[in-house]
């Protein structure tokens, strides 16, 4: 995403846009379809995976983390959007757990 971000050409940037607003549709789409196909989606500890629960509570202490140094730094225009990050990831943990 940074290069999204960063990158002085514009038509690169227009590209890099198409990429991230695309894959979640056809990653979504992909892995629906292999599920009505009958490929396995049973992960487990025993194979490397984690709980998207996990994952988030992961994600949610580094963002905590960098809400630090940033408040630290005195750069307070870039925490507003990180807790907008945190907001979201809180708001799916909250509804995956009343998913349960």
């Amino acid at each position: 995403h940074h290069q999204h971000l960063t990158t002085k050409i514009h038509s690169r940037h227009l590209a890099l846009k198409e990429y991230y607003e695309g894959m979640p549709d056809v990653v979504d789409s992909f892995a629906e379809c292999a599920i009505a196909l009958g490929y396995s989606q049973e992960f487990g500890p025993e194979s490397g995976q984690t709980t998207m629960e996990s994952l988030i509570d992961e994600l949610r202490e580094e963002c905590r983390s960098v809400h630090d140094y940033l408040d630290e730094k005195g750069q307070f225009e870039l925490t507003n959007p990180l807790e907008d990050i945190m907001t979201c990831l809180t708001s799916v943990k909250y509804k995956l757990a009343q998913a349960s």
